[in-house]
C-alpha cells in the first residue's frame, strides 16, 4: 500500500479492501447461483502460475492428489505416451538448466540420465515423492510443519497466524462464533423469525447498538466488548479499523497483508458482503446496505479481545498487543532451526534411498537401481540427483500429471472428430456410387423441423436421441437466452430479475400477465398463493419456536403422512400435489407484454396494474431500472443476431422450436446451480417464449426483410422449456398456433416424447439407484422420481463431466456420441465470409462455457476450500447460502454431490474457422483472449481441407467441388508461441453402432466417442457401409 503522507488513510484502506476482495468468493445468493471461475481475481496470470499463487495466500490445492494420477496411470486413463509428452513440454518451456549435467555416470559405470531420474518419481510410490522441502517439515509433526511454512512465508503473517502454529490453538474461532450470528441476521432475506434491530442504519450500526443492550449476552473472553463500542459511537468504521491497526502495532505498509488476512478468516461471509454492496438487486428486497468496511470494523472491533484472550491462556502473555507479535515470531524461527538444522544430511541420504525403494525403481532398471543406492554414490554424484529430485517438487509432479490427464482425452476427442470426418465422407461417396436414387444424409436438405437448444452440455444427448428418432429433425445450439438479454417477472414471481449472462446489464424488462378474459382468475390465483405462503411462513416459524407446542399436536400427523408418501413414493406424490395445486390455484392464460412500437408509458402501466396492482401504487420512478418491454426494431436486431449466428438465414425448417431449459429438484439448496448458465443461474424458457413471439410478429418479420433476413409465411416458431432433471418438455403458446401447422406439431410431438424417455435412458446409466436393464419408458419414472424425492442429493449430474466446447456446424458432430461431454455451439463459416459473426458468438459462449467448467474444475480438486463439501450437514442461512450444521462460513462453490463424477480437465474449445480468423477474433474480446492466452482454457482450429475434396459426379455430369472434405485440419494454439501450430492427433479406432444405446448398454464410467448410424452417420447406413475396419 502506499504510504505517501498526502493520501488519505480512509481512501487508502478502501484501496486495500478492494484489493483483498478480489480474492474473495464472487458468488451471489444461492438462489441465482452463477458459474465463473474460482480463481478469478487470478485470471490474468498463467493457469499453473496463478494455481501456484492460490495455494501460497490462500492454502488451497489446484490439482488432484498424485495418488489418484497414478491410478489413472494404472488403469489407462493416463498412458505412458500420455505422461512422457506432457513431461517433454514440461522441460521444454521450463528451459535447460546449463549448470545441471543431463546425466552422471555410477560407480558400475553406468550412465544415469535425469530424465529416467524425473520419471521414476513421478510413477513412484508415495515414499518417493517427499521433496526437499516437504521431508525434514513431515519429521517434525503437523503443529510444527504449520509454524515452517508461516515463519518462512515471504508473504504477511498477522498475529492469528503465529498463535495458530505456536499454541495450536485459533483466536479467529472466538470472533467467528459471534460474527457469523451477526453477519446472517444482517443478510437475511426472510428466513430469521426476526431480523437485526436497526440493521437499515448499516452493519456497524446495528452491531453498536446491539452490544450496547443489556439484556444481550456478551462473549466471556470480550471483557470491555461495551466499554469500546460505546467509544466507538461516535467514530467511522474506518477509525474503529485504524483504532485496531494501531494497538496491534501493524504498520501502513502492512494494512494490505493484514486486511486480506482478516477478510480470509471468513471468506464466504465477507464475500456476501462484497457481493451484495455491488449488487442491490440481489439484496431480496430487505432495507439493508451492506458494506466490506463496516463488515471488516466489526471484525477490527473484536479481534483485540479473542488474541489477548488465547496469548493469555496458552502463553501467559497480558502485555501489550503490539509486543506480541515480535515475541511469536521469533520462538517459530528459533524452533523450526533447531530441529531442521540436525536432520538434513540425514535426509538427503534418506530421499534418495526412498527413490531406489520405490516402484519408480524398475524405470531406472535394476542393476541401476543398485547402482543407484545412496550408500554406493560418489557425493558429487549424489549432489546432482538430488538436484534433480529438486527440479520435480510436488506441485511440478503434479502440474506434469495433470496434462497428461488432460491430454488424453484432446488426443481421443479430436481423433474422433478428424475420423467421424473421414467415415462420413466415405459413407457420401458410397451412396454417390450406388445411383442418383441414393440419398444424401437428411442435413443436407431442408428439414421439416428445427429443434434449437441451448449451447448447454446436457443437451448433447438429447439432440443425438432427437436425431436419431428422425432424420427429417435438425437439432442447433445457441447461448440459451436466446438473444434477449430481459429482466423477466413471471406471473408469481414477486420481482423481476435478470436473465441474460451475468455480465450483461439488461436494458428492458418483460412481464407475464393474464390475457384479459382471465385477469379475475389471476386475481383468485394471487389471493390464493399469498395466503398459502403466510401460512407456510407462520407453520415454518412456529415449528422452530415456543410455538411448536401448538403446531406439532395439530400437524404432526399430516406432515407424517406426507414425508412418507414423498419419500417411498415421491413420483405419485408430487402428481397428487400437482393436481390439488390445479384444482385450488387456478392457472390463467397469460400472454407477454414484450413488444411496442414507441413510447409505451400508458402501456407500462397498464401493464403493471394488470400484473400486481398494490405494486402498482407503491411503485417508485426510478430512471436507472430497465423499461418495459422491447421496441419493434430492437428485436428485428436480436431476432436478426441468433439467425445469423445459427446459420439460419435462408435456411429455415415449417417449424421451428426453442428450447430452453431449467432443473427441478426438491429440498435442494443448489437448485440454481442446475439452470441456466447463459441465463444468469435462471430458467430458460421465458427467454425462448420471447423469441418465438417476437419471430411470429409480422412487425418483426417486416423488418426483418428490410435487413435481407426472409421468413418464409410457412415458418412457425414455437417456444419452450426442456427440464433438465425429468426430461419433461413443455411447449408455450400452443393455442395460437395456427391450424396449418397442427399437423406439422402433431407428428413433431411423439418424436419429442420417443427422444426424451430415449435421453432418460441414457442418463440413468450413471445413476447407481437406477435399474440396470430399465427400458426408455422406465428410466424416465425413475428420473421424474428423482426430481421429487427428499432423500436426492443429486437429482441430476448437472454440468458434471463437461470438457469441450465445438464451435461449428452440425455436421462436425451430428452421429458422433460425446458422452454428454460437450458444449454444441452453432457456426458456420460459410456463412460468415466477413468473419463478423465468429467473434461475437465466441464472446457470447466462451465465458459462460469456460466459467462452468472451471468451477467444476476447482470444486473437483479441491473441493473443501473451492467447493462447499458434501450437502448432508448443510443448512441454509440468511436466504443467501448454506454452511456447515449451526455455524459456519458460508460455503461456497459446488457441493461434493455435484462433482463427484467429475473430470478435472481445462476446456478444448474447438472451432470451425482458419486460425488466422480464430486468432482475430479471439484478439477481439479482452476476457476471451485472457482466457486463451492464459491456458485457462485450450483453443484448436478445425478445417475441412478442401484440397483434397474430388468433385462430385452425379447422373455422370460433373458437379462443383464440395466443400466437404474427407479429411479435417487441425491447428493448436500454443500460449508460449502465441499462435498456432498444426496439431496431428493420434490415429483412433473409432467404434461404429446402430445406436446410442448400443454404445452405453451395460457401462457406468466414461466412454469413448463413437460414430452413430441412425439419423446421425448416414440415413438408412448398413453394417456394409462401416468403414471402421
Amino acid at each position: 500500500m502506499s504510504n505517501d503522507p498526502a493520501e488519505d488513510p480512509a481512501e487508502r484502506l478502501q484501496a486495500a479492501i478492494e484489493r483483498a476482495a478480489e480474492l474473495l468468493p464472487l458468488q451471489g445468493p444461492i438462489h441465482t447461483f452463477i458459474h465463473h471461475n474460482t480463481l478469478h481475481a487470478l485470471q490474468g496470470l498463467p493457469f499453473h502460475d496463478a494455481i501456484a499463487e492460490a495455494s501460497a495466500r490462500l492454502d488451497t490445492f489446484g490439482y488432484l492428489p498424485e495418488e489418484t494420477y497414478r491410478d489413472c496411470h494404472g488403469s489407462g486413463r493416463i498412458t505412458a505416451t500420455d505422461l512422457e509428452a506432457s513431461y517433454r513440454r514440461w522441460l521444454q518451456e521450463r528451459g535447460a538448466d546449463a549448470a545441471t549435467p543431463e546425466s552422471v555416470v555410477l560407480a558400475d559405470g553406468q550412465r544415469l540420465h535425469r530424465a529416467d531420474v524425473h520419471l521414476a518419481l513421478l510413477r513412484g510410490g508415495a515414499g518417493a515423492t517427499d521433496d526437499a522441502d516437504e521431508g525434514p517439515v513431515d519429521l517434525l509433526g503437523d503443529d510444527e510443519a504449520d509454524l515452517r511454512r508461516v515463519a518462512g512465508r515471504a508473504r504477511f503473517r498477522s498475529h492469528r497466524d503465529l498463535l495458530v502454529v505456536c499454541t495450536g490453538q485459533d483466536p479467529a474461532l472466538l470472533v467467528n462464533s459471534l460474527l457469523i450470528r451477526l453477519a446472517a441476521a444482517y443478510l437475511d432475506q426472510g428466513t430469521a423469525p426476526w431480523p437485526l434491530p436497526g440493521r437499515e442504519q448499516g452493519f456497524f450500526a446495528a452491531f453498536v447498538q446491539l452490544m450496547q443492550l443489556r439484556g444481550v449476552p456478551k462473549p466471556r473472553w470480550a471483557q470491555g466488548l461495551r466499554a469500546r463500542v460505546e467509544a466507538a459511537r461516535e467514530t467511522s468504521p474506518a477509525d474503529v479499523v485504524f483504532q485496531t491497526f494501531e494497538e496491534l502495532g501493524v504498520e501502513a505498509d502492512d494494512y494490505d497483508g493484514y486486511v486480506e488476512r482478516l477478510l480470509l478468516e471468513l471468506p464466504g461471509w465477507a464475500g456476501m458482503f462484497w457481493r451484495l454492496e455491488r449488487n442491490a438487486d440481489e439484496r431480496g428486497g430487505v432495507p439493508v446496505r451492506p458494506s466490506l468496511l463496516e463488515y471488516l470494523a466489526v471484525r477490527a472491533c473484536l479481534v483485540p479481545f479473542a488474541l489477548r484472550a488465547v496469548a493469555r491462556e496458552e502463553l501467559g502473555f497480558d502485555g501489550e498487543l503490539r509486543r506480541l507479535r515480535p515475541l511469536l515470531e521469533g520462538l517459530a524461527r528459533r524452533r523450526v532451526e533447531l530441529n531442521a538444522g540436525a536432520r538434513e544430511p540425514a535426509e538427503r541420504l534418506r530421499r534418495i534411498a526412498r527413490l531406489v525403494s520405490s516402484e519408480g525403481s524398475r524405470e531406472l532398471g535394476t542393476t541401476a537401481a543398485q547402482a543407484t543406492a545412496p550408500w554406493r554414490m560418489d557425493p558429487e554424484v549424489q549432489a546432482v540427483v538430488l538436484r534433480w529430485l529438486d527440479e520435480l517438487p510436488r506441485a511440478a509432479r503434479q502440474r506434469i500429471w495433470q496434462e497428461a490427464y488432460e491430454r488424453h482425452y484432446y488426443e481421443e476427442v479430436l481423433g474422433a472428430l478428424r475420423e467421424h470426418a473421414r467415415r462420413r465422407a466415405r459413407l457420401r461417396s458410397r451412396r454417390r456410387e450406388r445411383g442418383p436414387g441414393a440419398s444424401l444424409e437428411p442435413s443436407r436438405g431442408r428439414p421439416r423441423f428445427q429443434v434449437v437448444f441451448c449451447i448447454d452440455d446436457r443437451s448433447e444427448s438429447i439432440r443425438r436421441h432427437l436425431e436419431e428418432c428422425s432424420p427429417e429433425v435438425q437439432t442447433l445450439g445457441v447461448a440459451g437466452f436466446f438473444g434477449f438479454a430481459v429482466e423477466w417477472r413471471g406471473l408469481d414471481d414477486p420481482r423481476h430479475a435478470r436473465s441474460c449472462p451475468v455480465v450483461v446489464r439488461p436494458e428492458h424488462r418483460v412481464t407475464e400477465v393474464p390475457r384479459e378474459p382471465h385477469e379475475g382468475r389471476a386475481a383468485r390465483r394471487r389471493r390464493r398463493k399469498a395466503t398459502w405462503a403466510r401460512l407456510a411462513q407462520r407453520v415454518h416459524r412456529g415449528t422452530r419456536s415456543l410455538e411448536a407446542a401448538l403446531w406439532t399436536p395439530v400437524l404432526g400427523g399430516a406432515t407424517a403422512v406426507t414425508a412418507f408418501a414423498d419419500v417411498l413414493f415421491p413420483r405419485s406424490s408430487a402428481a397428487a400435489t400437482a393436481w390439488l395445486r390445479r384444482r385450488l390455484v387456478p392457472t390463467p392464460a397469460t400472454d407477454l407484454a414484450a413488444l411496442h412500437d414507441g413510447d409505451t408509458d400508458g402501456e407500462a402501466r397498464s401493464l403493471q396494474d394488470r400484473s400486481s396492482p398494490s405494486r402498482a401504487a407503491q411503485a417508485q420512478p426510478d430512471q436507472r431500472r430497465p423499461v418495459e418491454g422491447l421496441p419493434v426494431d430492437e428485436a428485428v436486431a436480436r431476432v436478426a443476431t441468433v439467425l445469423e449466428d445459427l446459420g439460419l438465414v435462408g435456411q429455415l425448417a415449417p417449424l421451428v422450436v426453442l428450447l430452453g431449459h431449467g432443473s427441478r429438484s426438491r429440498n435442494n439448496p443448489h437448485a440454481s446451480a442446475y439452470d441456466c448458465g447463459a441465463c444468469g443461474g435462471r430458467q430458460g424458457g421465458p427467454n425462448a417464449r420471447i423469441f418465438a413471439l417476437a419471430a411470429n410478429d409480422p412487425r418483426v418479420r417486416a423488418g426483418l426483410a428490410e435487413r435481407g433476413i426472409l421468413i418464409p409465411e410457412g415458418t412457425v416458431f414455437l417456444g419452450g422449456r426442456h427440464d433438465t432433471t425429468t426430461d419433461a418438455i413443455e411447449i408455450y403458446d400452443l393455442d395460437l398456433l395456427p391450424s396449418s401447422h397442427r399437423a406439422l406439431y402433431d407428428e413433431l410431438a411423439p418424436i419429442l416424447e420417443d427422444a426424451r424417455a430415449r435421453n432418460a435412458h441414457e442418463r440413468c446409466r450413471r445413476f447407481e439407484s437406477a435399474p440396470r436393464k430399465a427400458s426408455p419408458r422406465a428410466a424416465l419414472r425413475h428420473v421424474e422420481a428423482r426430481a421429487h424425492a427428499l432423500d436426492q442429493p443429486r437429482p441430476e449430474l448437472g454440468h458434471a463431466t463437461n470438457a469441450l466446447c465445438v464451435v461449428g456446424r452440425r455436421e462436425l458432430t451430428r452421429g458422433l456420441f460425446l458422452d454428454r461431454r460437450a458444449f454444441l455451439v452453432e457456426y458456420d463459416p460459410e456463412a460468415d465470409a466477413a468473419g463478423a459473426v465468429l467473434p461475437r458468438i465466441l464472446a457470447g459462449a466462451v465465458p459462460v462455457c469456460a466459467g462452468i467448467n472451471l468451477e467444476y474444475y476447482f470444486s473437483r480438486v479441491d473441493n473443501d476450500r473451492f467447493g462447499c463439501g458434501t450437502k448432508l450437514p448443510h443448512n441454509v442461512v440468511a436466504g443467501v447460502g448454506v454452511m456447515d450444521g449451526a455455524e459456519s462460513d458460508l460455503r461456497t462453490g459446488l457441493p461434493w454431490q455435484m462433482v463427484e463424477l467429475h473430470e478435472p480437465v481445462r476446456l478444448l474449445v474447438v472451432v470451425e474457422a482458419p486460425p488466422e480468423r480464430l486468432l482475430e477474433a479471439v484478439r477481439r474480446h479482452a476476457g476471451v483472449r485472457e482466457l486463451v492466452d492464459n491456458a485457462w482454457i485450450h483453443l484448436c482450429s478445425v478445417q475441412e481441407n478442401g484440397a483434397q475434396a474430388e468433385p462430385v459426379h452425379e447422373n455422370g455430369a460433373q458437379a462443383e467441388p464440395t466443400s466437404h472434405g474427407a479429411e479435417l485440419r487441425l491447428a493448436w494454439f500454443d500460449p508460449s508461441r502465441g499462435g498456432f501450430v498444426p496439431w496431428e492427433p493420434a490415429e483412433v479406432s473409432l467404434p461404429w453402432v446402430r445406436r446410442s444405446a448400443d454404445w452405453y448398454a451395460g457401462q457406468r464410467g466414461f466412454l469413448a466417442p463413437a460414430s452413430i448410424a441412425e439419423g446421425g452417420l448416414a440415413a438408412g447406413a448398413s453394417e456394409d457401409d462401416d468403414v471402421a475396419a
